[in-house]
């Protein structure tokens, strides 16, 4: 008896063990950026990083306050954003935030205008058979590309961080998974603005 709880905790431990390592190797940077970058702007022909600590007290706390809810342990510490050039000129920005889904670790890949409305995004990790829908549905896709933080929050039901069903004219299964990429997509806006805040100001003066 003893040994089957023993055996059975060991194992509970490997699995969560497992769970953590896969988390914390989502919250950071991008595996093939080139790959990614490119295919967001495909008329981009360079990009560097930027690598900001989201575990300074006062970003995370900037950040809880606006977003409303606390970001889980694993997304902070240090994360990029990617600056994409055509030539010497900063056309777009590039962060990846992943999110804990129905099958797993849903990493998105977020790109936006200097001006932090969302222009595409990719999915980078994802198992989840609904993705295909968001791939190749313009409508689907158009509910984030051209959005603002304002327009997102405009999205979602009172008192919530999902999706007003009247707002979302998708089958009833695919629901969840555009939830998941409503906070996420939100995630992404409030994170970049507020972390990486100095330098979005230094490459709108350009």
């Amino acid at each position: 008896m003893k040994i089957t709880i023993l055996s059975a905790l060991a194992v509970s431990l490997v699995l969560a063990s497992g769970n953590a390592n896969a988390l914390d190797q989502a919250f950071c940077a991008l595996r093939d950026p080139s790959t990614e970058i490119y295919a967001l702007f495909p008329t981009g022909n360079s990009y560097k990083s930027i690598v900001r600590d989201l575990s300074e007290k006062e970003v995370r706390d900037k950040i809880a306050e606006e977003l409303g809810i606390p970001l889980h342990f694993s997304e902070l510490g240090k994360h990029t954003l990617y600056v994409v050039y055509e030539d010497k000129n900063p056309i777009g920005l590039v962060h990846a935030r992943p999110e804990l889904g129905k099958w797993g670790i849903v990493e998105v890949a977020w790109a936006m205008d200097l001006e932090l409305n969302l222009i595409d995004f990719s999915f980078v990790r994802c198992r989840d058979k609904s993705k295909k829908v968001f791939q190749e549905d313009v409508k689907a896709r158009a509910l984030f590309q051209g959005a603002d933080l304002e327009r997102l929050r405009h999205y979602m039901a009172p008192g919530s961080y999902a999706f007003n069903k009247e707002m979302l004219h998708l089958e009833a299964d695919l629901h969840r998974f555009a939830d998941l990429l409503l906070i996420n997509a939100v995630k992404t806006l409030i994170v970049t603005r507020i972390a990486w805040q100095e330098d979005l100001v230094k490459l709108t003066r350009q």
